[in-house]
């Protein structure tokens, strides 16, 4: 099922008394399914929480301080460059902070590549948890109050905006032509045709470069910071194990189910799962000590590490998708002049609060 059917097949089961006694649900809908009494709180069922990537399960995964959803499998998002790019400009390694990434580009540029860089910039829920999340986080920033309103004209936001309008407009290393970019399949042919030299992907896209044979052409980096001193971020998604709030059912039943979910997302499940995957990430941060993963390969230990010491879930948004499509907007339309940043920032804020508060 798409990600994006299953909270409607979880309220409709519901609806009609015919909801499982597990459910596997994508972290985006865990908010607005348990506030809308869909789903029950698991914390009573284990002792084991510690264990789970924290910014994950205290984020998304709970509300109201409580826990709604054991976290499964995982991924990241990072860089993908060609390597002959950075050679044929006598660049050996990628820059690690924003100014360096720039004049790194711009040194491809110089070579003779139209478009050096691609970023997510079309009407996806990735321009906004690819292009503007991480970023936001390395410089302290948040799209959340404690209220959980929508707090997005704030100078850490223009921040980022500035930043990716020096690549489309100041510079000149990006193509406006992003912003009509929508799928997922033709965002990443851009690296994997080596339409640009340098591409924000997800640990997905790392694998598909692999399966196209260009596993030892194109390279992995983690995502630039603003500065050297700022805190590295990366932000996961991921898939979850949740309790549907089923009546009529007796305790003993009820525990069996929450084992069983509890059992999928153990340390043990998850080094299971993945030796025999790829792109999936365990979110359980002592799987990285097993012997399945010592066995993966570079890149795959790389994505690993990236998202157990820097790796955060997506915001606990009342509605996700209401709040990343006021994003997005505001993004665009500030790319391509039609807005300053801060009237685009304040009338999507304003427009999340009034629907959701």
């Amino acid at each position: 099922m798409a990600w994006d059917q299953v909270t409607p097949a979880v309220i409709l089961a519901s609806q009609s008394g015919t909801e499982s006694d597990v459910v596997q649900v994508n972290d985006l809908n865990i908010p607005k399914l348990v506030r809308g009494g869909f789903l029950l709180p698991m914390d009573q069922f284990s002792d084991q929480w510690d264990d789970y990537n924290q910014h994950l399960l205290r984020g998304v995964a709970s509300y109201d301080g409580a826990i709604y959803g054991a976290p499964w499998t995982t991924d990241c998002r990072h860089e993908l460059y060609w390597k002959s790019d950075f050679a044929a400009a006598g660049l050996s390694d990628p820059a690690s902070t924003w100014d360096e990434f720039v004049e790194q580009l711009k040194a491809i540029k110089s070579t003779g590549a139209e478009n050096p860089y691609s970023f997510w910039a079309g009407n996806s829920v990735h321009t906004p948890t690819q292009s503007l999340l991480s970023q936001l986080w390395m410089l302290g920033g948040d799209v959340l109050d404690a209220d959980g309103r929508a707090v997005l004209n704030t100078p850490e936001m223009h921040e980022v905006f500035g930043f990716y309008n020096r690549l489309m407009n100041e510079e000149q290393v990006s193509s406006p032509d992003l912003i009509a970019i929508f799928d997922g399949g033709a965002y990443a042919d851009q690296i994997l045709s080596h339409k640009v030299a340098v591409s924000k992907n997800g640990a997905w896209d790392w694998w598909r470069a692999v399966a196209a044979g260009h596993g030892d052409s194109i390279g992995y980096f983690r995502t630039p910071r603003p500065n050297a001193d700022a805190p590295d971020a990366t932000l996961l998604g991921f898939w979850g194990f949740e309790l549907p709030a089923r009546t009529g059912i007796d305790d003993a039943q009820r525990e069996l189910a929450a084992e069983f979910a509890l059992h999928v997302t153990s340390a043990e499940s998850q080094a299971i799962v993945v030796e025999h995957t790829e792109g999936r990430l365990p979110t359980r941060p002592s799987v990285l000590d097993s012997p399945q993963v010592r066995a993966k390969d570079d890149a795959w230990r790389f994505q690993a590490a990236y998202a157990a010491e820097a790796g955060r879930g997506m915001p606990a948004a009342a509605d996700s998708g209401l709040l990343f499509d006021q994003m997005q907007t505001a993004f665009q339309r500030f790319l391509t002049g039609q807005r300053s940043a801060e009237d685009a920032l304040s009338a999507a804020e304003s427009r999340y609060n009034s629907q959701v508060t």
